[in-house]
């Protein structure tokens, strides 16, 4: 954990310069961030140190394969996001594979209204030519 938060310092310095020179800092996560360390999340962790101001997050909805929901980041977090990452995965598939937008096991209505809370301004869709062309009527379909 030690090296994780020497990273956490090392962002938020990097974030106040990036800031004073009028450009925003970053940090998108990946799976390897939901992993424990001594109990404890090292993602949870991060967001307690990394400087709100200085470090923005995208959130990387795919980590809804272990178990974590952007929704409950969100709004544990409001104001802290700048982005997030969209994909949806297969509840049937325990190897997690990735299936158009609603038709898997993210809540997107209560994601959405999350996002909104928690900041969220830029919403990224990078999947598979076949997998995104069937989630476009799905997002067109939201209200």
């Amino acid at each position: 954990m030690a090296d994780w938060m020497q990273a956490a310092d090392e962002a938020n310095k990097l974030g106040e310069r990036a800031h004073k020179a009028g450009v925003q800092l970053g940090f998108h996560n990946h799976d390897f961030e939901f992993q424990k360390i001594d109990g404890e999340l090292i993602y949870g962790k991060l967001m307690g140190e990394l400087n709100p101001e200085a470090v923005k997050m995208q959130f990387q909805v795919e980590v809804v394969r272990l178990g974590y929901k952007a929704a409950d980041y969100f709004e544990k977090y409001p104001g802290r996001f700048i982005s997030i990452h969209l994909s949806d995965w297969s509840a049937a598939d325990p190897d997690g594979k990735e299936v158009p937008l609603g038709q898997g096991v993210v809540d997107w209505k209560k994601t959405f209204v999350a996002a909104q809370t928690g900041g969220v301004k830029n919403y990224f869709l990078e999947m598979d030519p076949t997998n995104m062309k069937a989630s476009l009527p799905y997002l067109h379909g939201l209200s």
